[in-house]
């Protein structure tokens, strides 16, 4: 899912200030009881069609869940394009620009409450909230999932409206009453989709890639006891937000990990694997490969996105460089979405190129007849330059086998001008985002090795 939070006036980040300050003493002290000083840390992420992903299906073939996965890339940036151009500056606050729940691609597994309960989330970041399904009396929900259990958790206590937590949410988010001092809250999605819950605090735990078991008191989370969103499965229980509003996990480990975090996608017809997501001083912030950009904000979209300036494309000898394009980071979609005055000369570049028969798909732009006898045919690279740095799209992520027969462009039009970079494309790129700098930086990277 992804939604957006508007800027804070100041009360609110007097309130967030204060919060953070708290965190960050909870967080050393439970650091000092191991007998270190936490400062990074690194979790598994798994693909949704990875053999390791509780949605796996092994009936299906890799075309199969492929198909599936640029399904869901349409629907998403659909949804998502649709939201941003109809909702205006002042209701932004009140609308979480967000769609179904299966239109998703990366987990992760958590360990919440006291004794811990094991949840397997969705990671998104384009979304502010961490939220899981949670059981209680007011339980309605189309499916019967894993859900957290807060009566069996001593660690769990759900916060009030008057609390300086509570007012981190938006006003309209905020679902107080006074017949009731709970903080309640309702998120609006933008496929129609609506989440009723408690903010709580509770001890969130990761099981980290080389074998520890780290627990974080007091993160605020929502405890959601009601609603319509319908997981593909019946283990995915949650969203794992890792947007730049003040309730992501980012921002409430940022400070004890400097607000720092990275991911790395491997493909995930690679024995499984999917990835690292990384915090803190694991994340990449330098070394010898690595180069940086910042991170810009723009009125036109949601300040939770991670937005970078678009700068230019290179296929062959055509150099395309657009005057004030953005584009989202988002790894939640699955192709990359240009807009169509870029994709049009980049079309007849590639036709140019390539001498393959040309084949009509209503999911793609551009595809190419493929097989055994057309098989050593060169495909080109393509080069994309994302504010300062230039970001390599070898032949095996700018073109994607989409059937036996059929090679596409991984690039298709976007007829408003709504930008984004997909999962797809970052593939085996480290990525890392400094939230408190505004900076991200890239290497190429095997991400398998991680």
């Amino acid at each position: 899912m992804i939604s957006v939070h508007a800027n804070m006036v100041s009360t609110s980040f007097s309130l967030f200030t204060i919060f953070i300050v708290s965190l960050s003493k909870s967080v050393f002290t439970s650091a000092r009881t191991t007998g270190k000083q936490l400062t990074g840390f690194s979790s598994d992420l798994i693909h949704r069609d990875s053999v390791n992903s509780p949605l796996f299906n092994p009936s299906l073939s890799h075309h199969d869940r492929f198909r599936a996965s640029v399904h869901r890339s349409h629907t998403r940036f659909n949804i998502l394009r649709r939201a941003i151009l109809s909702t205006g500056k002042t209701s932004r606050a009140s609308f979480q620009f967000g769609l179904a729940s299966s239109n998703f691609e990366y987990l992760m597994t958590i360990q919440v409450g006291t004794p811990s309960q094991s949840i397997v989330a969705i990671i998104d970041t384009g979304s502010d909230v961490v939220w899981t399904n949670c059981w209680s009396y007011r339980k309605s929900y189309k499916q019967d999932a894993h859900v957290f259990y807060p009566k069996n958790s001593s660690t769990f206590h759900g916060l009030e409206c008057n609390s300086g937590s509570c007012n981190l949410l938006n006003a309209p988010e905020r679902n107080c009453s006074k017949e009731n001092d709970s903080c309640r809250y309702k998120l609006w999605y933008g496929d129609g989709s609506v989440v009723y819950g408690l903010l709580a605090n509770e001890t969130f735990a990761f099981n980290t890639s080389d074998g520890q078991h780290i627990k974080v008191p007091e993160v605020i989370f929502g405890c959601s006891d009601i609603s319509n969103v319908t997981f593909d499965d019946k283990q995915t229980a949650g969203i794992i937000g890792l947007g730049q509003g003040p309730l992501s996990l980012v921002s409430q480990l940022g400070p004890l990990l400097s607000y720092k975090f990275s991911y790395c996608f491997a493909p995930y017809t690679t024995n499984g694997a999917s990835g690292k997501l990384n915090f803190g001083s694991n994340a990449l912030f330098s070394g010898p490969h690595v180069s940086s950009t910042p991170l810009i904000k723009t009125p036109l979209l949601p300040s939770t996105f991670f937005v970078v300036q678009f700068s230019g494309i290179k296929v062959g000898d055509l150099e395309l460089e657009p005057h004030g394009s953005n584009i989202i980071l988002d790894s939640g979609t699955t192709l990359t979405y240009l807009d169509r005055k870029l994709v049009q000369p980049i079309l007849e570049r590639v036709k140019n190129m390539i001498h393959l028969q040309i084949v009509k798909d209503p999911n793609f732009d551009l595809c190419f007849k493929t097989d055994l006898n057309n098989s050593k045919v060169e495909y080109p690279d393509i080069i994309l330059t994302l504010g300062t740095v230039k970001i390599k799209l070898g032949p095996e992520k700018a073109f994607v086998n989409w059937e036996d027969d059929k090679r596409c462009l991984n690039i298709v039009t976007s007829t408003t001008g709504f930008q984004i970079l997909g999962n797809l494309a970052q593939q085996e790129l480290h990525v890392g985002y400094d939230l408190q700098e505004q900076r991200v930086y890239f290497a190429s990277t095997d991400c398998t090795r991680l």
